[in-house]
C-alpha cells in the first residue's frame, strides 16, 4: 500500500541520514546520473544532496584525484552480475579544497538481460586511518632501508631516498644546521 511504502521510504531516509558518509546511487548509462545521495553527501564532499542529484559521474569525477581515476574505471569495468560488490580507496577534493581519502563500497544492480543498470553504494572518509597506514608504511621502509647503514655518511643518503619515495618528487635537499657557526649547510 501508499502508507506502508511511504514509512519505508522514511524509514530508509532517517537510517541514510545518520550515516557517517554518503549513501548513493548512479543510473548506469552514458551520464551516470546521481539518483540518489544522503544528508552525508555535504560533510563529505561539500555538496548537499540537492546540488548532487543529477550529477553526472563526469561531474563527480572531477572532484577525485586524476591519478585515481583510471583505478575507479577499472573497478566499474570489472563489475560482472556473478562479481557484483567492489570497494575502492581514492582521494577526493571537496568543494572548499580540502583533500580526503575516501572508501566506497559498491554493488552492481543488473535488469533481467543480465545488463549493469544501476550502481548502489555508500562512500566514507578514511583520511585519518589512510594517514596512519602511509605513516606507518614510511616509519618501516625507513627502518629496513637504515639497517643496512652503519655510520652517518650512509645514513644520510638513505633518508633522503626514502623522503623522495615518499613525498613522490624528483628529488630534495637536506640542510643541516652548523652547531658552532649557526649557519645551514646543505648536506646533501
Amino acid at each position: 500500500s501508499y502508507q506502508e511504502k511511504h514509512q519505508s521510504e522514511q524509514k530508509r531516509a532517517a537510517l541514510l541520514s545518520n550515516l557517517p558518509g554518503m549513501a548513493f546511487r548512479w543510473k548506469f548509462d552514458q551520464e551516470w546520473i546521481m539518483e540518489l545521495v544522503s544528508a552525508g553527501s555535504r560533510e563529505l564532499t561539500g555538496y548537499s544532496p540537492d546540488e548532487m542529484i543529477g550529477f553526472p559521474r563526469s561531474k563527480f569525477n572531477e572532484i577525485i584525484f586524476p591519478e585515481d581515476q583510471e583505478k575507479l574505471q577499472e573497478i566499474f569495468q570489472s563489475i560482472q552480475p556473478d562479481n557484483p560488490v567492489f570497494d575502492v580507496t581514492f582521494r577526493i577534493r571537496t568543494q572548499d579544497g580540502q583533500v580526503k581519502w575516501v572508501w566506497e563500497r559498491g554493488i552492481g544492480i543488473f535488469d533481467e538481460n543480465h545488463q549493469l543498470n544501476t550502481i548502489e553504494g555508500f562512500i566514507t572518509d578514511v583520511t585519518k586511518s589512510e594517514q596512519q597506514e602511509r605513516e606507518v608504511e614510511a616509519i618501516a621502509s625507513l627502518s629496513v632501508a637504515l639497517r643496512a647503514a652503519i655510520k652517518r655518511e650512509q645514513m644520510i643518503p638513505i633518508i633522503m631516498e626514502q623522503i623522495v619515495k615518499l613525498l613522490n618528487v624528483n628529488g630534495a635537499t637536506l640542510e643541516l644546521i652548523d652547531s658552532r657557526t649557526g649557519d645551514a649547510v646543505v648536506e646533501l
